[in-house]
């Protein structure tokens, strides 16, 4: 994804979970219950999925239900990163998630709560279509869900859950290439990085329920926006105590500890990321992570450590389109294991298994590797 589409992107991303101050209930729904789920959510609790249903079955007309499901499966696809039946479920669920709020916010014009369910839905909504370059698709939802946080925050300034559009806006548009430019002034953004981190913070310090995605966007903004590594481990040291079962924040942290060069807690953090069961839900997730575990054998010249992740990450990935290019890193790292183990011959065997069309990057390294051997 280019950086101009991730800035968007992450602009739009926005949790699809609800949110509701002053009283006990949001819009009939006790907030303790929509809580509870919202967490266990984030921590891939297995369960979750059954007590949507039955949110969605006693409150038949509320979208909240809807709204939640549309949220998890949102969230499941960008974690299993391509998955088809994933992809459909969320389609066709969220078509009727979105009359379900469009009917309560005719009912109830006036509350800020269902305007918010019907704004995060349609935003929700623009998300995908940028997901899959519908551009012009992605434009209308995304307008018309900002103009629904708008008039929350008009009206309701202590509405905090729905500043978390305009933080990450103010963030990610803070210093925005020219090309960015006529899309802030489109959705009226000009950018400021201390308003946004403020609203963020507020956000996460005074939402009912959004404290862990906007935990989350702050960890992302304060390591590649701000280059501020620190920050971004304590939000993520946050969300890991929050969430010790949610394996993307286990990886996130362990990339983000490999950068810095602190290979054995990386390591430490994707092993414990591998044992979680969780893990078997996103194939893709688990190749990377077995692959990354193997790297750090590798560089610490444990070959035949490294070569038994090497083996699982091609176990793995199988072989299919989707994964083709991280299996071919996976081949990579299981011919450069054999040859640092002195077994040259099954080495250069390995190598030569590595296909250009699958990944051209590692099969010009197989290619070099191979030239040396031959030497």
């Amino acid at each position: 994804m280019g950086f101009g589409r991730r800035c968007i992107s992450l602009v739009l991303t926005l949790l699809l979970v609800s949110a509701a101050f002053g009283s006990e209930l949001f819009l009939s729904i006790p907030r303790e219950r929509i809580s509870d789920i919202i967490f266990r959510m984030y921590n891939l609790d297995p369960s979750v999925e059954s007590d949507v249903k039955d949110l969605i079955s006693a409150y038949p007309d509320s979208p909240v239900g809807p709204l939640l499901e549309s949220g998890r499966l949102f969230m499941l696809q960008n974690y299993a990163m391509v998955d088809p039946a994933l992809r459909e479920a969320f389609e066709n669920h969220t078509k009727e998630a979105l009359k379900t709020a469009k009917s309560s916010f005719r009912e109830n014009r006036e509350s800020p709560e269902a305007r918010y369910c019907l704004g995060m839905l349609e935003l929700g909504i623009a998300r995908y279509h940028i997901d899959r370059r519908h551009w012009f698709r992605a434009l209308f939802k995304a307008k018309s869900g900002l103009r629904h946080l708008r008039k929350i925050l008009e009206t309701y300034p202590d509405f905090h859950d729905a500043k978390l559009a305009f933080g990450m806006a103010n963030c990610y548009l803070d210093d925005a290439p020219s090309y960015l430019r006529p899309f802030a002034m489109l959705f009226g953004f000009k950018g400021d990085m201390e308003t946004g981190l403020i609203q963020l913070d507020e956000v996460k310090k005074n939402g009912l329920f959004l404290t862990l995605e906007s935990s989350a966007n702050l960890a992302e903004i304060h390591w590649f926006l701000r280059e501020d590594r620190a920050a971004a481990r304590r939000e993520l040291e946050f969300l890991i105590q929050e969430c010790p079962d949610n394996v993307m924040f286990l990886r996130m942290i362990g990339v983000l500890e490999r950068a810095e060069k602190r290979n054995d807690v990386a390591h430490e953090y994707f092993k414990k990321a591998l044992s979680k069961p969780q893990i078997d839900q996103f194939q893709r997730l688990r190749t990377e992570l077995l692959l990354k575990t193997g790297e750090i054998h590798h560089g610490n010249g444990d070959f035949d450590s490294a070569l038994q992740y090497a083996n699982r990450a091609i176990q793995s990935s199988e072989d299919g389109r989707t994964l083709r290019w991280i299996r071919s890193w996976a081949f990579l790292l299981r011919a450069a294991s054999l040859h640092g183990a002195g077994r040259l011959e099954e080495a250069r065997t390995a190598y030569l298994e590595i296909k250009e069309s699958e990944n051209s990057s590692a099969f010009k390294r197989a290619q070099t590797e191979i030239e040396k051997l031959d030497a």
